[in-house]
């Protein structure tokens, strides 16, 4: 082909590119939605319906720094074992086959709502002994937790006393602090 014959066929292209193009229609519809919102009106809100305690803690000559004292999440511990995995004495337990109370917190709102729920036991020194979970501090969030059909959901935390310095024990009450809090998604 030489170079006229190109542009001639170019042109005829074109033109009928534009001529095809001037034929063509195009609308723009709109469509309504009303859409309700109830977000914020059903407020979430939590209640410890049974308080985490412990035993009475003993400490004497025979205790071993690492012995422990457990409150189980979601079951009541009984403490029958010490921290060696051996049978619970006053050497390696804290509280030797006495139970304590795990905490329970019934989180309130919006039935079937899908809500995160987040666990924290900070660790803690005092008196010479730690509180935490296993001589850690427990920090975990729980997604995709639903309220029931009647809008509740219960969250239970245990914990762990265990003892890090004998020489540091006295006697004397000890308050330590834990936390569980929920939101929405």
């Amino acid at each position: 082909m030489n170079s006229i014959t190109q542009r001639i066929l170019s042109v005829s292209l074109f033109g009928a590119v534009l001529v095809t193009a001037l034929n063509v229609s195009a609308e723009t519809y709109t469509v309504e939605v009303q859409l309700n919102s109830s977000v914020g009106e059903t407020p979430l809100s939590a209640v410890e319906t049974i308080p985490m305690t412990y035993p009475e803690l003993n400490v004497t000559e025979a205790t071993q720094v690492g012995a422990i004292c457990y409150v189980g999440g979601g079951v009541n511990y009984t403490n029958d074992r010490g921290y060696d995995g051996a049978v619970a004495t006053v050497a390696n337990s804290l509280c030797p086959n006495l139970t304590g109370s795990h905490t329970a917190v019934e989180f309130t709102g919006a039935s079937n709502a899908v809500i995160s729920v987040n666990y924290r036991l900070p660790l803690q020194v005092q008196n010479g002994v730690r509180f935490g979970w296993l001589g850690a501090e427990y920090d975990y969030t729980q997604n995709g937790s639903s309220l029931d059909a009647n809008g509740k959901f219960l969250a239970t935390l245990g914990s762990s006393i265990d003892l890090v310095d004998k020489s540091q024990v006295s006697d004397g009450l000890l308050v330590f602090s834990y936390e569980i809090t929920g939101a929405y998604q």
